[in-house]
């Protein structure tokens, strides 16, 4: 399963992200793909191939509408 997020601000690392995800879901990120485009609104798929969808949909309302870095992340299952 994979947990799309986006509005990131164009200066987030993989490392941020997975800081992130750790902080308030306690939980590896394994895979990060980025998406591309032209930089004004950075997203990223998370892929969690060990994780049940309850689980990412739980991870989806604690990041979903949350402030971080300036920007007011969007967070979707996929």
């Amino acid at each position: 399963m994979n947990l799309w997020l986006a509005n990131l601000a164009p200066e987030v690392t993989d490392d941020d992200i997975r800081a992130l995800v750790m902080k308030y879901c306690a939980v590896e990120v394994p895979e990060i793909r980025r998406e591309p485009g032209d930089g004004s609104r950075p997203a990223a798929e998370l892929r969690f191939p060990d994780v049940s969808s309850d689980v990412l949909h739980q991870f989806q309302g604690r990041l979903n509408g949350m402030f971080w870095m300036g920007r007011k992340l969007s967070a979707q299952v996929m």
